[in-house]
């Protein structure tokens, strides 16, 4: 990738829009990127420490995602979808600072 492009390529890959309408992807790229997104063996994901993409094997992907759920010091599995239960908790302490900033 030539230097000049590559802060484009950045702030192209921060924004959320369809690929059609961007300004520096021709249609050989967007081909390309197509057809990545669309094989069955692979998979493409945001990097977590950049603005950039990461190409994997799926299989390779999924093992290590497999892995690194599989550790039950940092994850357990859970029996119900804990969600509504926090909404409630988290509706009355909202209401309680509510309350406070109320009566003062």
């Amino acid at each position: 990738i030539k230097p000049e492009i590559k802060p484009l390529l950045r702030a192209d890959a921060t924004k959320n829009r369809d690929f059609k309408h961007s300004t520096i992807l021709t249609k050989e790229l967007r081909t390309a990127c197509k057809q990545l997104k669309d094989h069955p063996n692979i998979i493409v994901r945001r990097s977590d420490k950049s603005n950039t993409f990461v190409v994997l094997n799926r299989t390779d992907y999924k093992a290590k995602f497999d892995e690194i759920l599989s550790d039950q010091k940092k994850f357990s599995r859970i029996t119900r979808n804990p969600t509504a239960a926090l909404k409630t908790k988290v509706n009355k302490l909202i209401g309680a600072v509510n309350k406070n900033k109320q009566e003062k």
